[in-house]
């Protein structure tokens, strides 16, 4: 296992045996977190503010839920905003265990609710139909698959999954989801969009590109075997990707609720960033 650099604590034995055990769960991964957050360049502090910042600004849009429908589009921006904070905090803990491949996951699901926020500001009521009609999909799918079943489900389950298909009724002809492209392109979120479809190929989905982000390569770049350590080549790629999908997020969300945000501390956080190396890892 690749040792981050020579600041890397005398544990690092008890941390490979502790890994080969558990996985990036084991209790020895909580030696590593000094070491990962040195090899990010100075990320990680700009991260936590900016994290610190958002949840000022979440907590203050709550007050605007009150009276509101749960299908207004406001109070479903404000809804969906919490996914945003949720993956981009879950990305900074797996950065922080050096498990950087797992952290990009998360990332992507903030370029996604990004997406339908910008969405909801553009065009609040056809955003919330075509949220409206996801689920209902979703749903459709689920019930669909239980009585195609067959003799694998009890005859409960299956009633069930009927009256759930009678409920949400039949799709209608103009009922098919909206392409992630599109939704992205409406929401003015074109660039993060290719973030996006990077990882969706590298992390997301079970494809020969992330089954190669999880093997480790020799100083030549050739693959010799399954990278069970920290990946630290991820985390940094995680941690400035996530930034940047939160700081969309954030800004959608300012132009959703029209709170002012903390501009001062807005623009410190940013001046943090500016300074550092942004080259994607």
């Amino acid at each position: 296992m690749e040792k981050i650099d020579s600041s890397v604590p005398s544990e690092w034995d008890e941390i490979e045996r502790g890994i080969k055990a558990e996985g990036f769960i084991a209790s020895a991964c909580d030696l590593l977190r000094p070491a990962m957050i040195a090899s990010l360049g100075g990320w990680y502090e700009p991260a936590r503010r900016l994290n610190r910042l958002a949840m000022k600004q979440y907590m203050s849009a709550t007050r605007l839920l009150a009276g509101r429908k749960i299908g207004d589009p406001l109070a479903r921006g404000i809804q969906l905003f919490p996914r945003c904070l949720s993956a981009y905090q879950s990305t900074l803990i797996l950065v922080e265990r050096g498990a950087g491949q797992d952290a990009l996951l998360h990332v992507r699901t903030i370029y996604e609710t990004t997406f339908w926020i910008g969405f909801l500001v553009k065009y609040p009521q056809k955003a919330e139909t075509h949220l409206r009609r996801r689920a209902d999909n979703s749903r459709r799918q689920r019930f669909r698959a239980v009585l195609e079943a067959g003799p694998n489900v009890d005859d409960e389950v299956r009633e069930a999954a009927l009256a759930g298909m009678r409920n949400v009724g039949p799709k209608p002809k103009d009922g098919r989801d909206i392409e992630m492209a599109q939704i992205a392109r409406l929401g003015d979120c074109t660039l993060e969009y290719l973030h996006y479809l990077d990882l969706s190929d590298t992390a997301a989905h079970a494809s020969l590109a992330s089954i190669f982000s999880h093997l480790s390569r020799d100083d030549h770049g050739a693959y010799n075997g399954h990278q069970y350590g920290p990946n630290i080549e991820a985390a940094g790629k995680a941690i400035k990707l996530g930034s940047h999908a939160m700081f969309s997020a954030l800004s959608h969300f300012q132009r959703l609720t029209r709170i002012p945000i903390d501009e001062a501390e807005n623009l410190a956080i940013n001046d943090m960033f500016n300074s550092l190396d942004t080259t994607s890892n």
